[in-house]
């Protein structure tokens, strides 16, 4: 399962110029939980929680994944925001200008169901790389999670808390959703 992410500029992560290759980006640009929840005013946030139907697979072992014998999702996340990072997608006959429509039109996407294909497009550079399919891959990552620092970035802030209507499944407060923080987390 891939969560979302947005980045978030922490006042140094971006050159005021565009420097070699157009780069501007000065070097990893912090991410926290997606939610354009409020700043949107509609559900537009990661997902993220324990499943009610699946066990917890042997696999999901890392620090701070919940040990409640149930399946914790997501795996992974990957940038998700719409205005943060969002993906540039040429639909079929709309690209004529490089990557912009006849009008100088970009399309943004966004959301989990682009960073699913997105990560599935990761795993298959991986493929390629290493002569092999990879299979499930949740148990390599996982793994790697447990012996390394520097495969993934811990995201530690943010949160997919949303509105929910009182009385609903797991709503009694008028919102539900997990906080990010360190280590696995129900939101990234």
């Amino acid at each position: 399962a891939v969560g979302g992410t947005e980045f978030y500029d922490d006042g140094g992560s971006w050159n005021s110029y565009n420097g070699t290759n157009a780069v501007s980006a000065t070097g990893y640009i912090p991410e926290q939980a997606w939610n354009d929840t409020a700043s949107l005013g509609t559900l537009t946030a990661t997902g993220g929680g324990v499943s009610t139907f699946f066990s917890k697979p042997a696999w999901q072992a890392a620090w701070n994944v919940p040990a409640d014998g149930l399946r914790d999702v997501p795996d992974v996340a990957l940038s998700a925001s719409f205005r943060e990072g969002g993906y540039i997608v040429c639909p079929a006959a709309g690209c004529t200008n490089g990557f912009m429509d006849a009008n100088n039109r970009v399309y943004i996407a966004g959301g989990t169901s682009v960073t699913a294909p997105a990560f599935a497009g990761i795993i298959a550079l991986v493929n390629q790389l290493t002569h092999q399919a990879q299979g499930n891959i949740n148990a390599r990552l996982y793994a790697l999670s447990s012996v390394t620092t520097d495969v993934f970035h811990d995201i530690t802030s943010g949160d997919n808390v949303v509105p929910c209507e009182v009385g609903s499944p797991d709503c009694s407060s008028g919102t539900y959703g997990y906080q990010a923080g360190p280590g696995y987390d129900q939101t990234t």
